[in-house]
């Protein structure tokens, strides 16, 4: 049922949530409605905190929610159509009540025809809390841990390049994707400089050999990538409590595991980390997925899957770097002592490097 969808907090009132939440009320009415906008918005939504009182302290729903909203920003949303983000996401979670990875539950979820606007209404996750774009050392390897069984669950399962809300190696918005980032490559070297240099190479490579790529990618052991599996895209526990939990299912892959893991270290772990803790944490992967019964798949081929997910990380930066507003992330980084353009590319660049993703990119 369609309820229509809420474009700012005050839309999110008692009959919006009662009409939300109907499959799940058994008779049960809401007195009071408090929705506010998280002051810290997202790259590509918006996000609403909503605090509710039921007239049945029994009640065994949630008093708290988040209500993740499309955004206003007309250049966002012309993105978000584009690569068919709010329309992917609303149909993850009605498709996949559980992944074999820690997710929000779901309570109500819609998308516009036009697929400009979408809602989800989730359970709120705290006490528990993300880490942002800062994770500790513990927190990423508490991240990573819960990679090898959710990968090895879907691992080559049969039907999975065929789910609308995944996109598979051959998918047209992948070669779109590549397209969209070698054409702002020169824009992001202005912006980021020769840091980023073997990063932007690469990706500008893969674009012009597309085909050969996505018959390359086609080609290897796949499972169902999160893609964008960082920080800031999970909570973790608290000393309040909390339970490790992962968000934001908009551009979820059909393509090999370690791209995930490729997305977490290029992103999370510093330099200096990457150096001391680097070869431990892809063993640690590489250790889970025979654990979790993955066969066949050796160590160079989690290597491979890591050089490969480093370029495709690479692009997904490359096109948040032109396409949305990064003064929104360099804002966030700047509050916790980071540096915005080494959280998004010289990590990936140094990685790029030391594990010569750049040699199997030519060899495709």
């Amino acid at each position: 049922m369609h309820i229509g969808i809420p474009v700012r907090a005050l839309d999110i009132d008692v009959a919006w949530m009662e009409a939300a939440l109907a499959d799940h009320l058994n008779g049960t009415r809401i007195e009071r409605v408090e929705a506010k906008r998280l002051a810290e918005p997202g790259q590509l939504s918006e996000a609403i905190d909503i605090v509710v009182n039921y007239d049945d302290a029994s009640c065994a729903l949630p008093t708290r929610y988040i209500a993740k909203l499309g955004s206003n920003d007309p250049e966002v949303i012309a993105l978000t159509q584009f690569f068919g983000l709010y329309r992917r996401e609303v149909a993850f979670y009605q498709t996949y009540l559980e992944i074999g990875l820690p997710k929000p539950k779901c309570f109500y979820s819609y998308c516009s025809d036009d697929h400009s606007k979408m809602v989800l209404l989730l359970e709120h996750l705290a006490p528990a809390r993300s880490p942002s774009w800062r994770p500790s050392l513990a927190e990423i390897e508490i991240a990573l841990s819960h990679l090898p069984a959710f990968h090895a669950k879907w691992w080559n399962a049969p039907g999975l390049k065929q789910q609308a809300c995944l996109i598979p190696a051959k998918d047209k918005i992948l070669a779109d994707s590549f397209a969209a980032a070698a054409a702002g490559a020169d824009e992001v070297m202005a912006t980021i400089g020769e840091d980023a240099e073997n990063a932007v190479a690469c990706v500008v490579a893969v674009s012009k050999k597309i085909e050969q790529w996505q018959a390359y990618v086609d080609s290897r052991a796949y499972t169902i990538v999160h893609s964008d599996y960082h920080g800031k895209q999970m909570f973790m526990p608290s000393a309040e409590g909390g339970n490790f939990s992962v968000i934001d299912w908009q551009y979820p892959y059909v393509a090999e595991g370690p791209w995930d893991l490729a997305r977490l270290l290029g992103t999370c772990l510093p330099s200096s980390d990457w150096e001391q803790h680097g070869e431990r944490l892809i063993d640690a992967y590489y250790q889970g997925l025979s654990e979790n019964g993955v066969t066949g798949y050796s160590k160079e081929d989690v290597l491979d899957g890591i050089r490969m997910g480093l370029v495709v990380s690479s692009m997904l930066s490359c096109i948040a770097t032109v396409s949305t507003d990064p003064t929104i992330v360099s804002k966030e980084c700047e509050a916790l002592g980071l540096d915005w353009k080494d959280v998004w590319f010289r990590r990936h660049n140094r990685m790029i490097v030391d594990l010569d993703a750049e040699a199997l990119v030519r060899s495709i």
